[in-house]
């Protein structure tokens, strides 16, 4: 089944009233789950599409980062984080120096984590970091062994990144992470 994933523009005319315009659509099998703005009006999107082509028959889902224009007519990058399982990013937040932080869940072993990386083989939940033109900087996986996911991240007025998520299946308990960068 295909389908198209529209992003709208809601544009005050008069008084209350707002009128709704489409500024994007975006290919069948894409799925956005995180949508923030910089602070000259760029659009950040963070979620999961279909492989265009699956590494494996588990491969369902790639984990993706976009930056848009303010209007959305121009994708200024696009990265792909793409295991051979199932991977997607949940929450993303924009820094002060336009890095993108995000978190979210794979079922990856072979998830492209970097060097000095936290976590075991079991863990679920990620955290990755991409400078201002979309470019991977590092990736962990997160809370050790077990599983686990990223849910929501944040950066503070410090340049500290915190992160929340689950541990286990079904949750036994949620966790709060910070990294300083």
């Amino acid at each position: 089944m295909r389908s198209l994933v529209f992003i709208f523009l809601l544009v005050p005319a008069c008084g209350l009233s707002a009128r709704l315009q489409a500024i994007l659509t975006l290919p069948a099998g894409t799925i956005v789950t995180a949508l923030k703005f910089d602070s000259a009006g760029n659009i950040y999107l963070g979620g999961y599409v279909k492989p265009a082509q699956p590494k494996s028959t588990f491969d369902i889902s790639d984990a993706f980062i976009a930056k848009l224009s303010s209007d959305g007519s121009q994708t200024l990058f696009r990265t792909v984080l793409q295991g051979a399982s199932e991977d997607g990013i949940r929450d993303i937040a924009i820094a002060a120096d336009g890095s993108v932080h995000a978190t979210g869940t794979t079922s990856s072993q072979d998830f492209p984590v970097t060097i000095g990386s936290f976590g075991g083989a079991t863990s679920k939940g990620f955290y990755a970091r991409f400078d201002s033109k979309g470019a991977l900087v590092s990736a962990t996986l997160l809370v050790g062994t077990g599983d686990s996911s990223g849910e929501g991240i944040a950066v503070g007025s410090d340049g500290a990144v915190y992160i929340t998520g689950s541990r286990g299946i079904p949750a036994t308990g949620a966790y709060v992470a910070k990294f300083e960068i």
